[in-house]
């Protein structure tokens, strides 16, 4: 396969680690903020894709998704 498939489903699902980063989804302010912090992590997924680069920096910069090396975070 060229895209490892996944699913994710539940309401209590706390984090998320993908090859591209870490979403802390208990961090994030509503579904929208959740959304935005798979995205970053999301890769060459199909959501990760249709993410917008700006919405994965504010993301980052909230502390709801950590990306190594390409966004600094102020949260530990």
């Amino acid at each position: 396969m060229p895209i490892a498939p996944i699913m994710i489903y539940g309401d209590d699902v706390s984090h998320v680690v993908t090859e591209e980063g870490l979403a802390y989804l208990y961090k994030a302010e509503g579904q929208e903020e959740r959304r935005r912090a798979i995205a970053a992590v999301a890769g060459v997924s199909p959501v990760g894709l249709k993410a917008i680069p700006s919405e994965n920096c504010g993301a980052a910069k909230k502390g709801s998704c950590r990306i190594p090396g390409r966004y600094r975070s102020t949260s530990p």
